[in-house]
């Protein structure tokens, strides 16, 4: 199934390089992808638990899916149809059935809630 990328997002091994002369940044915005916007970058939704089957060959649907990137050397990506060395490899994603907290923005999350909520006290 092709899906079609978002306008204006290319993926790439290759640096950015733009010959316009130095330039000042003025300011930088992180943040994470919505569900939906996942799914529209993703290639394939990974949902079995496997590498390899019974031919030691990578599982459509699992951990190294063909679609996501050659698993080794020996392989062409069948998203792109480039070798290990030219693909930048594929995004897949894994649907979960419970909420998973990213560690990662705890910190700022109990700072948060120290100034709005009343209730929290750490």
């Amino acid at each position: 199934m092709n899906r079609a990328k978002p306008e204006g997002i290319t993926f790439t091994k290759e640096p950015y390089i733009e010959d316009s002369g130095p330039r000042r940044i003025e300011s930088m915005k992180f943040s994470t992808l919505s569900e939906s916007e996942i799914g529209k970058m993703a290639e394939v939704q990974v949902w079995k638990g496997q590498y390899y089957d019974q031919f030691k060959k990578p599982i459509p649907s699992g951990l190294l899916d063909p679609r996501m990137g050659p698993a080794n050397k020996n392989v062409t990506c069948t998203t792109c149809h480039a070798q290990f060395k030219d693909c930048p490899g594929h995004y897949g994603y894994v649907k979960l059935s419970l909420p998973v907290f990213n560690v990662g923005y705890l910190a700022a999350i109990v700072e948060i809630l120290k100034c709005i909520c009343k209730v929290y006290k750490s």
